[in-house]
C-alpha cells in the first residue's frame, strides 16, 4: 500500500542568489537537507531552484527535483475525506487541502546535526547522516476521541472527534519528530544528494494523518493476547483466519509462528517487535482478502503479481487454491520459483549483495492499475496494467562501466568486489521508480485466470539485476 510517497525559512536565502553562475557554492548537508525539506513539504519554490542548481553535476545539467505543488497536501487529504465520510461529516477537498498545506509549511523540518564518514562501499566517496526535527501538530489529546468515534453511533461523539482533529491541525501544540536522512556526495565532493525520501516524508505524513494506524491500534487491541504486542497478536489472529479459509492443514504453521514470536519477545523490545508485526501485516491482510472461495478479478490479478514478485508462501497456497487441484499447486509453484533473483549467478560468492536484494525484494508494490477486457467483462481475455515501485539503479552505473560483469565468456558471470559492494549500499538507498507492465491473462469459458508471466518477470529481472541489459544495451547508447 508501500506504501509509500514544509514550512518557509525566513532566512537570506530567499534573499540572495546561493550560488554564482560559473561555480556553485557548495552546500553541507545540513544546508542540502534544509533545502530538500522546502521543496518537498513546503512547496518552496526558491528551494527547488537552488537545490536544483546545485545538483546539476551529478544529474547531467538536468533537475533531480521535481515536486508537483499541492501533492503533498493533496495526499493527505485524501484520507480524511474518507474519515468525514464515516463520521457522517460533509467534506470540502479544497479546504482539507488548504488546511494540510498550511500544516506542511509550519511543519518546519531542518537539520540538526549530521555526522559524516567514509562510504564503505565506495572508495573516497562519504555518507553524512543528517538527524532533523520536525515541529508537528500533537495529536495525543485526539487520539481517544477517535477511537471513541469508532465505537459510538452517536453522531455528536463522531464530530467531537472531527473537529478536534481540525483544530490541533490549525491551531494546537505542536511537538518534536525527529528522524535521520542519509546523503551522499560525490567523488569531487562539490554536492550532497539524496537517492531516497521516504525517511524524510514518511514520519511527517505519518504524524498528520494518523488514521490507519490508530485503526489498527484498536484491532489490535481486541486481538486474542500471545505474545504480549498487540501489533503481533493482531497478525497472528488475522494470518490464522487466512490459513483457516485456504489451508486448514497447514494451521500448524501459525502456532510455529506464534511461538517464533513469543520467542523474540525475549531478546526484541516492544517497540522492535511491533515494527516488525506491521511490516508483516499488509501481507496477512491481502491473502486474508483473497482466502475466499470466488475472488474478485482485481485480486485475482494483484494474487498472481504477488506471488511471481515474492514468491510469497501464503500467496502461493491461495493462487494455488483460486486454480484448484494438482495443476494449480503446480502452476502457482512454478510462478513462485522466478522470483528467486538472489539465485542469480551474479550473486554467487556474494551472500551480502544477496541479502540486500531480498531486503529490497520484499518492498516492492505491484498492484493492478487498470483492466482492459477486448471482449467485455464476460470475455476470456484481459489486459492488465500493473503499476510497481521498483529499485532505479542507473546510479551504480558508473562503477559498472568500470567493473563489467562477463556473460561471454567460459565461466559463470560474477559480480567484482568493488562492484558487489556498490551494488549492496544501493540496493538499500536507491529510490524507487515506478513501471508499467503488461500481463494477458486468458481463461476457458468463464473459468480460472491464467497468464503469462513473462513480461513481469522481465521487468523484474532488468531492475535488480540490469548487468546483461547494460551489456547489451548500454544506457545513453543509440540502439
Amino acid at each position: 500500500m508501500k506504501t509509500p510517497i514544509r514550512g518557509l525559512l525566513a532566512t537570506a536565502l530567499l534573499c540572495a542568489p546561493l550560488f554564482a553562475a560559473a561555480a556553485p557554492a557548495q552546500l553541507t548537508p545540513e544546508q542540502t537537507f534544509d533545502l530538500y525539506a522546502r521543496a518537498l513539504l513546503e512547496d518552496d519554490a526558491a528551494a527547488t531552484r537552488s537545490l536544483n542548481d546545485a545538483l546539476k553535476p551529478a544529474f547531467d545539467g538536468q533537475d533531480s527535483v521535481t515536486p508537483v505543488p499541492g501533492m503533498m497536501a493533496q495526499a493527505l487529504a485524501e484520507p480524511w475525506q474518507t474519515v468525514l465520510a464515516v463520521a457522517g461529516v460533509k467534506g470540502n477537498p479544497a479546504a482539507a487541502e488548504t488546511m494540510y498545506a498550511k500544516a506542511l509549511k509550519a511543519s518546519q523540518c531542518r537539520a540538526t546535526r549530521s555526522t559524516v564518514e567514509d562510504n564503505e562501499y565506495v572508495d573516497d566517496q562519504k555518507i553524512a547522516k543528517v538527524d532533523f526535527s520536525c515541529q508537528l501538530a500533537d495529536l495525543t489529546s485526539v487520539h481517544p476521541l477517535f477511537t471513541a468515534s469508532l465505537t459510538s453511533d452517536v453522531q455528536a461523539t463522531r464530530t467531537r472527534f472531527t473537529e478536534a482533529y481540525t483544530k490541533a491541525l490549525q491551531s494546537g501544540p505542536r511537538k518534536a519528530v525527529t528522524g535521520t536522512l542519509t546523503l551522499y556526495t560525490a567523488k569531487d565532493k562539490s554536492y550532497w544528494y539524496s537517492s531516497n525520501f521516504d525517511d524524510l516524508v514518511g514520519p511527517v505524513l505519518g504524524a498528520l494523518a494518523p488514521f490507519e494506524e490508530w485503526i489498527q491500534d484498536v484491532e489490535a487491541a481486541k486481538a486474542p493476547k500471545v505474545t504480549g504486542v498487540p501489533a503481533c497478536d493482531l497478525l497472528l489472529q488475522q494470518h490464522r483466519g487466512c490459513v483457516a479459509k485456504i489451508a486448514p492443514d497447514q494451521i500448524s504453521g501459525v502456532d510455529a509462528m506464534a511461538e517464533e514470536l513469543k520467542a523474540k519477545t525475549q531478546v526484541m523490545s516492544a517497540e522492535e517487535m511491533t515494527q516488525e508485526c506491521k511490516a508483516l501485516r499488509p501481507m496477512a491482510e491481502m491473502i486474508a482478502r483473497a482466502g475466499t472461495a470466488a475472488l474478485p478479478d482485481a485480486q485475482v490479478f494483484d494474487l498472481f503479481a504477488q506471488v511471481i514478485v515474492h514468491g510469497d508462501a501464503p500467496a502461493q497456497r491461495a493462487l494455488a487454491q483460486y486454480m484448484q487441484g494438482d495443476k494449480g499447486v503446480a502452476i502457482a509453484a512454478a510462478l513462485a520459483g522466478v522470483s528467486h533473483l538472489d539465485d542469480a549467478p551474479e550473486m554467487a560468492d556474494w551472500p551480502q549483495a544477496a541479502a540486500a536484494l531480498r531486503a529490497r525484494q520484499a518492498s516492492v508494490r505491484c498492484t493492478t492499475d487498470s483492466v482492459q477486457y477486448p471482449h467485455g467483462p464476460d470475455g476470456d481475455s484481459a489486459l492488465v496494467d500493473y503499476r510497481c515501485t521498483l529499485p532505479d539503479l542507473m546510479a551504480l552505473l558508473p562503477v559498472y562501466r568500470q567493473h563489467p560483469v562477463p556473460f561471454n565468456g567460459p565461466h559463470p558471470p560474477q559480480m567484482a568486489p568493488t562492484l558487489a559492494a556498490a551494488y549492496t549500499q544501493l540496493l538499500a538507498d536507491a529510490p524507487d521508480r515506478e513501471r508499467n507492465v503488461t500481463l494477458a491473462f486468458e481463461r476457458d469459458h468463464g473459468g480460472r485466470w491464467r497468464a503469462d508471466p513473462s513480461p513481469l518477470m522481465g521487468t523484474l529481472a532488468d531492475a535488480f539485476l540490469p548487468f546483461f541489459e547494460w551489456n547489451e544495451h548500454p544506457p545513453g547508447e543509440d540502439r
